[in-house]
């Protein structure tokens, strides 16, 4: 969504801002249109101070051709869906697609010529139409809530991104802290696609949201900030540097937050007016919730995030801990084993003497290999919460190596 698709390059059209009139035609026209061949056809609320228009976005579902033919389907992922779309509005200039999103330029309406002063040999206007293909009716309501308002959405993610939650076009993200360093994507766990549930987590009042448009930018300011989230003194320092737009960014420290300062006015009047009018006046200074408290608060009203959280969590927290135990302590009882054998064993056998203790002693560390002469602790190396006790692990590699060096060494001489 945007509005200037065609207006760069080779050959561009000429697609000015488009006045709330013939905005508002527009809009009208290609519902009408779409409606002949989308059983759901919807555009995002608008956002405030709204002069003018960039281009018209509208977000369908359900293709009632594909549908009859493929028996009730829905639209899926590829932008099948959206063939005769061109065909459809008639006139087309241009289009280009986009996955599920074609972007279409339409002729400037001929019965709101007034509305653009034309002098003799200018070129001919155009308006742009964005047409997003959704997969159903559920995909759909979520793109009207992530786009809904204007700007919105952006205000809303960058309040919520220092609590470990990310909003993206699929759905509502809690992040697991130990993990979106290393691997952004997989620290980020569903906890829903609903729109509603997504603002009542959020304690914005779900009525007023889907009403209609805000008058005025301050009125969507003052709704944002209702979210107990939002206070002046919660900075985002992470300097996660991606530049794919998927929402999952920290704020003020990437290249589409500054973007989005420099492009959307209603933004940055966000950052640069209400924010600093709020502190001159006391408001919202200080946290009113915690990450730790909005993850537990998410963790014990959904279940199903609650048990992939922790199942993901525990993965890369045991991951961790056994690549710090090869390296740091297995590795290093290694190499003191080595070193009591050295009046036992010629200097050329103990490199492979110490490969075949540091590999008895992964063994039977990482998967409790009992076939070894040794007494294993008797709660085991892991803890109820699935991770390594690294007192038992150290307390074991202590004591029980040099008995292990030996079994693995003699096992070696055995199988050669």
């Amino acid at each position: 969504m945007g509005g200037s698709a065609f207006s760069s390059g080779e050959d561009a059209l000429l697609t000015p801002r488009m006045p709330p009139p013939v905005y508002r035609a527009v809009r009208a026209h290609c519902h009408a249109v779409l409606a002949r061949l989308f059983h759901t056809v919807a555009s995002p609320l608008d956002g405030p101070d709204k002069a003018d228009y960039g281009d018209v976005d509208m977000v369908v579902a359900r293709p009632k051709m594909m549908m009859e033919e493929e028996g009730g389907g829905g639209g899926g992922d590829d932008g099948g869906g959206l063939d005769g779309v061109v065909a459809a509005f008639g006139g087309v200039r241009r289009a280009m697609v986009h996955r599920r999103c074609l972007n279409l330029a339409l002729p400037w309406p001929a019965s709101f010529s007034h509305h653009h002063h034309q002098s003799e040999g200018e070129r001919e206007r155009f308006v742009q139409v964005d047409v997003c293909l959704c997969a159903s009716d559920d995909d759909l309501r979520w793109m009207l809530f992530r786009h809904a308002h204007g700007d919105l959405g952006s205000i809303l993610g960058s309040i919520i991104h220092p609590y470990g939650l990310t909003m993206t076009e699929d759905g509502l993200y809690l992040r697991i802290g130990e993990m979106e360093r290393s691997n952004r994507r997989r620290a980020r766990v569903l906890v829903s696609k609903d729109p509603d549930v997504t603002l009542d987590l959020l304690s914005l009042p779900i009525a007023r949201f889907w009403s209609g448009p805000f008058d005025e930018a301050d009125d969507m300011y003052e709704f944002a900030a209702q979210c107990p989230m939002f206070s002046l003194s919660a900075q985002d320092d992470d300097d996660d540097d991606d530049d794919d737009d998927d929402g999952d960014k920290a704020p003020r420290n990437n290249a589409a937050y500054r973007r989005r300062i420099r492009r959307r006015p209603v933004f940055r009047r966000w950052v640069d007016d209400f924010q600093p009018r709020c502190r001159r006046h006391g408001r919202f200074l200080q946290p009113r919730t915690s990450r730790e408290r909005v993850t537990a608060d998410i963790l014990t009203r959904f279940p199903d995030t609650r048990a992939e959280f922790h199942s993901r969590r525990t993965a890369f927290l045991r991951q961790r801990q056994e690549a710090s135990i090869r390296q740091h302590l297995i590795v290093v009882v290694a190499a003191e084993q080595q070193q009591q054998q050295q009046s036992m064993l010629s200097p050329r056998l103990m490199p492979t003497y110490r490969a075949c203790l540091i590999k008895a002693l992964a063994s039977v560390v990482f998967h409790a290999d009992e076939t070894f002469p040794v007494t294993l602790p008797e709660e085991g190396f892991v803890g109820p919460d699935g991770l390594y006790v690294m007192d038992r692990v150290l307390a074991f590699l202590q004591h029980q190596s040099a008995a292990v060096g030996s079994a693995a060494w003699e096992r070696h001489h055995r199988g050669r």
